[in-house]
C-alpha cells in the first residue's frame, strides 16, 4: 500500500465512509473499513 492508498483508507476510516474502488486487493486487509468493489 502506497502513501496515497493510505490516505484515501485513512479518510474512509475517519468518516465512517465505504470504500468504493476497482483496486479492492490493496485494502482488503484493512477490518476497520468496508470496501466495494463496483466491477464485480
Amino acid at each position: 500500500m502506497g502513501v496515497q492508498d493510505a490516505i484515501i483508507a485513512a479518510t474512509a476510516w475517519l468518516y465512517d465512509i465505504e470504500l468504493i474502488t476497482r483496486n479492492s486487493d490493496d485494502f482488503k486487509h484493512i477490518n476497520e473499513i468496508t470496501i466495494s468493489n463496483p466491477v464485480d
